[in-house]
């Protein structure tokens, strides 16, 4: 059963469609508000996006790509251990997605960044970046 969430597919189509100023009006499902203000670096990358989004025919082709994607039914095939990363605020995709991911990938972990936007690894860095360095230490590659 694949995953259906009919609010993504507008939010990704309406990025595919955007233009320099309504891309600006997606930031806050990226990272909170305070944070984005509180990090000056962040904001410039953003403006930068925000000048040069590229050309409209690719994020067309990036949002049928996503919405022609479907591995559902390949999930439980996967054998190697797996971390599902999540932010519990996620706006684009709702931790609930998450929750489904590790549910379908046999032996998964998932972690919820509790307060955590699409963007968790700018914003929760640290916190992210300790999940990651705990599960490789766990299940380390073989020699």
């Amino acid at each position: 059963m694949p995953m259906e969430f009919p609010w993504a597919a507008g939010w990704l189509n309406g990025w595919a469609l955007t233009t320099r100023s309504d891309w600006a009006s997606l930031r806050h499902t990226l990272v909170s508000p305070e944070w984005s203000r509180s990090h000056p670096d962040f904001e410039q990358r953003m403006a930068a996006m925000d000048a040069s989004p590229g050309p409209a025919f690719a994020r067309r082709l990036h949002y049928q790509a996503s919405e022609g994607h479907d591995s559902w039914q390949l999930l439980p095939s996967i054998t190697a251990p797996t971390l599902v990363i999540h932010g519990s605020q996620d706006e684009v995709n709702p931790s609930a997605n998450g929750r489904l991911l590790a549910g379908r990938i046999p032996g998964a972990e998932l972690q919820l960044i509790d307060g955590a936007r699409h963007s968790y690894f700018e914003e929760f860095r640290a916190v992210a970046s300790q999940l990651v360095l705990k599960f490789l230490h766990r299940h380390p590659l073989p020699a």
